[in-house]
């Protein structure tokens, strides 16, 4: 009787627990989306200000421009046409940014929704003076105007003020593209006049090209979105690819996007799933935390932050109407502003993320 009593008890406590931690899952989620409510407010405040006059970001304005078919182009070739061309990087930034923050803002909330908090453990600590120092380093490949490092800087940001912790946020990105470096160059100097600090490089990342990567930088977290697009691509890439997982820490987080379904997502699930860690100090393995089997479909309407990316497109559209550059657009890229414009507006997209474990063999423990 008394054995019955005592896993009754047991049972009771880990009832408790669990609901304890359910209920400061959702006091945590209800904080950060209401800082995300916030920053995406303050990013698209600050895109339609630069959209009023575009030459101090983009170097030129739309009465510059010599053909407006390109809104076409970035809707329908994204992955073809020529982002050294600055018109072209224009017309993405305008169409694109603030709705692909929106979706890694709503990723970060699927990897806190998760039981491991995957987004949060995967930060290095270091002891000082009884106290830890963090550090998040950051490697997003084909960074493009940097949807995803703008909303990990946000999201590290809000997390160093909610947990009061000593916070270090380091990003890099691999981007071929001359006009979107000099984008990001002038778009965070323009959010730091107006009070924001992105952790993005001022100075231009270090990487141009994923096939000439070359470094001994560690990371915590590495992005690659819409840019895994083919078998053969992957595998031309495949030692450089190895590098940079080679140089990511234990607990360390891989979060891969994709705006369509691709059978590619079947062969990056199986090279994780089988891909053991084996080094002379260090052996592990590579959990699975979103598999290719993970399809998004975001309704704007569902939450306020992406009625703000509603507000967004219909205010370009008054902001381009105004300028007389509405009625000179291509019918797709009119209909992206006007769908997008309405609350039922929906995205679809595949989402994959992976954690590193890996352990001392000489230790022959788990580093926790």
């Amino acid at each position: 009787m008394k054995f019955i009593n005592y896993i009754l008890k047991i049972k009771i406590l880990k009832n408790i627990r669990s609901i304890i931690k359910d209920r400061n899952k959702k006091i945590l989620l209800k904080k950060l989306k209401s800082q995300q409510l916030k920053d995406i407010k303050f990013l698209k405040n600050l895109l339609i200000k630069i959209f009023r006059e575009p030459k101090d970001c983009f170097g030129l304005d739309f009465s510059d421009m010599k053909e407006f078919q390109i809104f076409e182009k970035v809707i329908t070739s994204c992955n073809k046409v020529n982002y050294n061309n600055r018109e072209i990087v224009m017309a993405y930034v305008m169409l694109h940014l603030l709705e692909r923050y929106h979706r890694f803002q709503y990723m970060q909330l699927k990897l806190l929704e998760t039981k491991e908090h995957y987004i949060m453990s995967n930060l290095t600590k270091k002891q000082y003076n009884n106290k830890f120092d963090y550090t998040v380093r950051i490697l997003d490949v084909g960074t493009g105007p940097a949807p995803a490092l703008l909303a990990f800087s946000d999201f590290y940001d809000w997390l160093k003020q909610h947990k009061d912790i000593r916070l270090e946020i380091k990003s890099d990105y691999v981007e071929n593209s001359n006009s979107f470096r000099n984008f990001l160059h002038r778009f965070t100097e323009i959010a730091l006049k107006e009070g924001k600090k992105y952790h993005v490089p001022f100075h231009h990342g270090k990487h141009y090209n994923i096939k000439e990567y070359s470094g001994n930088d560690k990371y915590e977290l590495v992005i690659f979105s819409n840019f895994l697009t083919s078998s053969n691509f992957l595998k031309s890439i495949e030692t450089h690819l190895n590098d940079i997982l080679n140089r990511m820490t234990n607990k360390s987080i891989v979060v891969i996007n994709g705006g369509k379904y691709n059978k590619i997502y079947d062969e990056i699930n199986n090279n994780f799933e089988h891909n053991k860690i084996k080094y002379k100090q260090y052996k592990g393995q590579w959990k699975t935390i979103f598999s290719n089997s993970n399809r998004i479909a975001l309704k704007k309407s569902n939450d306020k932050t992406g009625k703000i990316v509603n507000e967004y497109y219909r205010e370009l559209k008054q902001l381009l109407s105004a300028k007389g550059v509405y009625d000179k657009l291509p019918e797709k890229a009119k209909q992206l502003i006007d769908n997008g414009s309405k609350s039922g507006d929906s995205s679809i997209w595949y989402l994959l993320a992976y954690q590193k474990r890996s352990y001392d063999v000489n230790q022959l423990k788990k580093i926790k």
